[in-house]
């Protein structure tokens, strides 16, 4: 009896740990998230008083978040001094096994001084919290790829006939559904039609493309309806949110495989937060 318990218990530990370890990061729609320290940071404060910021930076996101800035930024200087509204990280770990749920955290304050309201007796200032970082997104899904360009069952895989949809990789830059499409009968040509959105709170500032391949294929991509940018990267067209990215791999076998695709996009990434004080004498 004693023995069968043990066994039970070692068991039912080892598959807590095996799931937690499994878990995918790399899902949704991540991204860095500011949580401010309200007891530390308060919304009423005096004229001729210090001023103290607490925030919490915590990397939601399934990868590693590199160049994060914030900056306090957008009120009116003559009431309210801060001498450094900048922080700089040079990265924030990825959400992961090895972290809580909230990913890599960072703290900061921004801390100052407030002047004077000049005759007023109350006033209200809205400041708002920048935050920029550049980060990337992974799309590492097992495809069908069919070159007969008629329906032949070769007890393989199917092919979609239509686009197939996903849930996001971990970030706000996301591949949202893929079309496959195979051009061409003598050399057959497979084209895979990536839609690309933004579905952050901010808003995606340029993207570029990593690798890209298909099995060990090189793929050829390139970008449609975007903004070509002076560096090379790319951007969403003036208020849009989507795009896509067109990859072709010439292909040679004849009969139906599974097979793995890998595609890479970089991205810069940026939002803001707006708050309120009230500044009393």
């Amino acid at each position: 009896g004693v023995v069968l318990v043990v066994i039970l218990f070692v068991s039912g530990c080892g598959g807590e740990t095996q799931n937690s370890i499994q878990k995918n990061y790399k899902l949704g729609y991540g991204s860095l998230a500011l949580v401010v320290d309200e007891p530390r940071s308060p919304s009423v404060v005096y004229q001729h008083r210090p001023f103290s910021l607490a925030l919490t930076l915590y990397n939601r996101a399934g990868y590693e978040a590199k160049n994060v800035q914030v900056s306090m930024g957008s009120f009116d200087q003559t009431f309210i001094s801060i001498p450094n509204p900048q922080q700089q990280f040079s990265s924030l770990e990825a959400r992961s096994a090895f972290t809580d749920d909230n990913g890599g955290r960072a703290d900061l304050s921004f801390n100052g001084e407030i002047l004077d309201l000049h005759g007023s007796e109350e006033r209200r200032e809205t400041y708002r919290l920048y935050v920029s970082y550049e980060s990337k997104i992974e799309f590492a899904p097992t495809i069908c790829v069919n070159t007969a360009s008629y329906s032949v069952f070769d007890a393989g895989c199917q092919m979609p006939t239509k686009p197939v949809s996903f849930s996001g990789q971990g970030g706000p830059l996301a591949i949202t559904s893929m079309e496959e499409i195979v051009v061409g009968a003598e050399n057959p040509e497979l084209e895979l039609r990536l839609h690309v959105e933004d579905k952050g709170q901010g808003q995606i500032k340029s993207m570029r493309l990593g690798q890209a391949r298909l099995g060990n294929v090189p793929l050829v991509c390139t970008f449609r309806d975007m903004i070509e940018n002076d560096d090379k990267s790319v951007s969403f067209k003036k208020d849009k949110r989507a795009g896509e990215v067109i990859c072709t791999a010439t292909l040679s076998e004849k009969y139906s495989y599974d097979t793995s695709l890998f595609v890479e996009l970089f991205y810069n990434y940026e939002f803001s937060v707006a708050r309120q004080i009230t500044i009393k004498t």
